[in-house]
């Protein structure tokens, strides 16, 4: 191939100059069920998008003429580069030796962004003191050469596109949106890894494919070349309209396939999609806003019902009104929400509207320190909504991009959506993002040397939706168990059997207005508490519930109350009892039908989703023996009994079914446990819960249940 047609150059590297190594991208990118050509693409045109419209993406494959693609696309010294190449896979290396009818590309088009911006033909970093983005895309590989705001923050994205061919080769066409930012160019790169030339120095691991101008290789960008190289690659964009078509041929087929590609652009981009942010058409398949229902329907039938309700509750933050966020101010460093951070009456009314599948949102600030002695207000938004068992799913969206390997409730029973938009906050998570940007790492935002001490606060905004939601959960969890166990363990009382009955209707004879009782949406509790009493010994012995049947009665009790609106809509003659009840709303109706649903398909179970478990228990005594206070105070170290010490001498125990069991390990009289399954026990008991004269203490016990989720 003549030297003034574009050609394959790849550069030799000086002795005294340090020759760098490929980036693990392979690593970071590529596993057994990814396609992150289609993955990173998308981010990309989402990033370059042009104000103010909606971009596009095409993804297709063509088949080029063989001999358009060798006359055009390959030399002699191409050739040699892949055949002596140590990073391509040996069964590729013959690839162009074979004479084919004609050679697969996939070409991922994008529409409505800016194409490469910059101007090729100024060999720099920086022009005018800002980036030069063409030097950035073809020649700054592995360099983290971002400006703020731009993409991620370690500048390997786009060989994620070499990668996914099997000579691990792309080319490109770009068109700018504006001609005085860009020129239209086409070029090539391929990834070939360590080699030496003829004389034994090291050679440049990239080999690009261009034009030599003003001794210095460049893209191709002869108009009438251009117009040849477009129509034989057979671009759908066409040839002025701005934007940039990537090129891959010889594509592999485990990271290009099709099936997967539908499955990881839905997964990763199902936030952007559904809000109208991008639109893509895959292999002929429209994916947008419209149809993306009709998408998973088509191509992802197994995860129809999960999307279908995540999309819901996304309609549902869409239609939040703004004056009901809930501001949480952070003071400390910590990295999670905890509970002192709001008051108890602020926790408890939260706790309660979670737990009425209300959606919650919240506004979190906290200060980030800089090195340069400046600080800022960080900003971040969060949503959360409880939902069915199994249907969890959740995104974090740093301004535009889905940080998806911090999602913390999918396959749960929460809707989860957390946005980082604030300027400043988005940009202290860029520079913490992984290659990939599908984690925040806080040891890669330590390195930068911006922040001072940015640990906490970046584990803080992983953690925040998380850690906030647990602390709901378990704030309904105490309040459920506090008043189940209350009158159990004053073990001085006489009243434990007091009548709990309570009246149909008031003190004026009329009927109580009907209210449906909120432990039927309640899980039940798997767990019994008693109090033991052997021989002036006294203790406590916690054991697996009877769940199925638990469940079973308000199951039947649903039922009940369904029948009774059935009769009362047909006018059927009613019981005496039956007769006083309030009629039901349509609202609550629906609620309770979608709970007999959920106890139905539990129960054929076998119970087993409310499994495996944390269990944790907080005794202390009320103390009414010293000086007659009621106390929540854990222990005294003198007077009162101490776990970690007094277990195993002064404190019998028996158990089974238990597992990682921790007797005051922690600060306090705390003993914790995971089970399995309802077949567990443990008995506490002792001498130590007396006073001196003999006279039973008040014991408190205040247990604590957490669904462990895989």
């Amino acid at each position: 191939m003549s030297k003034n047609l574009p050609y394959w150059h790849r550069e030799s590297y000086r002795p005294n100059i340090t020759a760098p190594s490929l980036p693990p991208i392979k690593k970071n990118f590529f596993d057994e069920h990814s396609t992150p050509l289609g993955e990173e693409g998308t981010q990309n045109t989402g990033d370059n998008s042009q104000e103010g419209k909606k971009p596009k993406i095409k993804i297709s494959l063509v088949k080029v003429s063989y001999d358009f693609f060798y006359e055009n696309l390959v030399d002699e010294d191409f050739k040699d580069f892949i055949e002596k190449s140590e990073a391509i896979e040996k069964e590729n290396k013959d690839i162009l030796n074979k004479k084919i009818k004609e050679v697969p590309c996939l070409l991922f088009e994008d529409f409505n962004t800016t194409g490469i911006t910059g101007d090729p033909d100024i060999h720099k970093r920086k022009i005018d003191k800002k980036r030069n983005d063409f030097y950035a895309f073809w020649w700054s590989i592995f360099s983290g050469d971002k400006e703020k705001g731009k993409g991620g923050s370690v500048g390997i994205g786009r060989l994620t596109f070499a990668y996914s061919s099997n000579i691990q080769t792309f080319f490109s066409y770009s068109v700018p949106s504006d001609k005085k930012n860009g020129k239209k160019i086409f070029c090539g790169l391929s990834v070939l890894g360590k080699n030496e030339d003829k004389s034994g120095n090291s050679l440049d691991p990239f080999a690009r494919f261009g034009v030599m101008k003003n001794d210095y290789f460049s893209p191709v960008m002869d108009d009438d070349k251009l117009k040849e190289l477009h129509q034989g690659l057979k671009l759908t964009r066409e040839f002025d309209e701005p934007g940039l078509s990537m090129i891959v041929p010889f594509p592999n087929q485990e990271v290009c396939s099709w099936k997967l590609m539908y499955r990881n652009i839905v997964d990763r981009y199902r936030y952007a999609i559904f809000n109208n942010q991008i639109e893509l058409e895959i292999n002929g398949q429209i994916l947008n806003k419209e149809k993306i229902i009709d998408f998973v329907k088509k191509h992802l039938p197994e995860e129809l019902n999960k999307y279908k309700k995540y999309f819901d509750f996304l309609n549902n933050v869409s239609a939040f009104n703004s004056e009901d966020f809930f501001t949480l101010k952070i003071d400390e460093h910590s990295s999670k929400f905890k509970k002192n951070f709001i008051s108890k009456e602020e926790l408890d009314r939260l706790s309660k509207d979670f737990d009425n599948e209300k959606l919650i949102g919240v506004k979190a600030t906290f200060n980030i320190e800089k090195q340069d002695k400046s600080s800022f207000d960080a900003l971040v938004k969060f949503f959360i909504k409880k939902t069915e068992s199994n249907h969890g799913c959740d995104d974090l969206i740093r301004q535009l991009m889905p940080v998806s390997g911090e999602r913390k409730f999918d396959q749960r029973d929460v809707h989860g959506l957390t946005i980082i938009d604030d300027q400043e906050t988005a940009e202290f998570c860029r520079l913490s993002e992984s290659e990939n940007h599908k984690t925040f790492d806080a040891a890669t935002l330590k390195e930068k040397n911006i922040y001072v001490s940015p640990s906490n606060e970046i584990r803080l905004i992983k953690n925040l939706s998380e850690s906030f939601h647990n602390a709901l959960v378990e704030s309904d969890a105490e309040s459920k168990s506090i008043d189940a166990t209350k009158d159990w363990f004053g073990f001085g009382d006489d009243d434990e059997n007091e009548d709990e009955s309570s009246s149909d209707t008031d003190g004026n004879g009329k009927v109580t207005k009907f209210k449906i009782p909120k432990y039927l949406f309640d899980d039940p509790k798997i767990y019994e508490i008693r109090k033991l009493e052997k021989s002036k010994k006294y203790g406590f012995a916690i054991s697996g519930s009877d769940v199925e049947k638990e469940t079973q009665k308000n199951i039947d009790e649903i039922n009940k109350l369904i029948e009774i609106d059935k009769k009362k809509k047909e006018k059927k003659e009613l019981k005496d009892d039956e007769s006083q009840e309030k009629d039901i709303t349509e609202d609550d109706l629906n609620r309770l039908k979608k709970q007999k649903k959920k106890l139905e398909k539990r129960l054929s179970n076998n119970c087993k989703d409310l499994y495996p478990c944390n269990v944790r228990l907080h005794v202390y005594e009320d103390l009414q023996k010293y000086g007659g206070k009621r106390s929540k105070k854990f222990y005294d170290p003198i007077s009162d009994f101490h776990f970690k010490k007094d277990i195993g001498s002064k404190f019998k125990i028996e158990k089974k079914g238990l597992k990682d069991l921790d007797e005051g390990g922690e600060e306090g009289n705390l003993i914790s446990f995971k089970v399995e399954n309802s077949d567990f026990y443990y008995e506490l008991i002792t001498n130590k819960l007396s006073s001196k004269n003999g006279v039973p203490s008040d014991l408190t016990i205040r247990p604590w249940v957490g669904k462990i989720e895989n």
